[in-house]
């Protein structure tokens, strides 16, 4: 059994400690320990409470840079916030879902990684949520043009909380032209092949964005969701596509006007789509 819990400061030198009173587990090597929390990376919170040694090295072992992906999806929604003189809003709710097994090395990292005044108490939680209930959200509200201090040490806080893979990144309802580039930009902090994007409005200059993120990421996979296709070059947009991924899904949402069949199949409904598809 591990040493019986001590109190004292949560960064304790070790090598302070008398060798004798030490379990097998404690007395292992530094980096052979490390390897051993790899493997029960969800039990860390318990393995904090077992001993001060313990606890140690269970914080400098969440200080580190992760060497295994902790954030399944990175997710950008866009808000109905308006901004000066009703102008779009740049504010966008950044969530990110990390697998339950994982939450506990992520949520150390979030504490003990120096986050910015008042940042973790304005960052939302939610457990067990997604299809699976096998993921817990962590949610928060930044300008992605990080105009201010705050919102640019919220960022550089995330990024080190998160590394440097992810799973897949998603973009919901940002398709106002600013919130929508100022997202994808984030995302050049990322390495991720599989993208999903929600538009209620597919104009070229989203397709642009959408196109430069599949480039600079390799993206494999696209999952495209869209109401209204404002592009005159729909065909154009399939056809680069087509040319860049092996998987793609199209989801269309209902179109509420008048004449709206045109906004299907991506605004060319008379198209021969066959050779485009195959």
């Amino acid at each position: 059994e591990p040493s019986s819990p001590r109190t004292g400061r949560e960064f304790e030198n070790p090598s302070n400690i008398d060798l004798n009173r030490l379990s097998d587990l404690e007395k292992l090597p530094m980096e052979l320990m490390r390897k051993i929390f790899d493997y029960i990376i969800e039990a860390l919170f318990d393995l904090k409470l077992t001993s001060r040694m313990l606890r140690y090295h269970v914080d400098e072992y969440a200080k580190q840079r992760v060497s295994i992906p902790l954030v399944d999806v990175l997710s950008f929604y866009g808000t109905e916030e308006s901004g000066e003189c009703g102008t779009p809003s740049r504010m966008v709710s950044v969530s990110m879902f990390v697998p339950v097994k994982k939450a506990s090395l992520f949520e150390l990292r979030l504490k003990l990684l120096e986050p910015p005044p008042g940042f973790l108490q304005k960052m939302t939680r939610n457990v067990k949520c997604g299809d699976k209930r096998d993921s817990n959200g962590y949610h928060i509200t930044l300008d992605t043009e990080l105009r201010s201090d705050v919102d640019f040490d919220k960022w550089e806080h995330l990024l080190k909380c998160t590394g440097k893979r992810i799973e897949k990144a998603s973009l919901f309802e940002c398709s106002a032209g600013v919130e929508f580039a100022s997202s994808c930009r984030l995302l050049q902090n990322f390495k991720f092949d599989k993208l999903e994007v929600t538009s209620n409005d597919l104009s070229m200059s989203v397709i642009s964005q959408i196109l430069r993120v599949i480039k600079a990421h390799s993206v494999t996979e696209l999952s495209l969701t869209v109401r209204y296709v404002t592009t005159d070059q729909p065909v154009q947009f399939l056809t680069d596509l087509s040319s860049l991924i092996s998987y793609l899904r199209i989801h269309q949402l209902p179109v509420h006007t008048s004449g709206s069949s045109c906004q299907y199949f991506f605004g060319s409904p008379s198209f021969d789509w066959g050779p485009v598809i195959i």
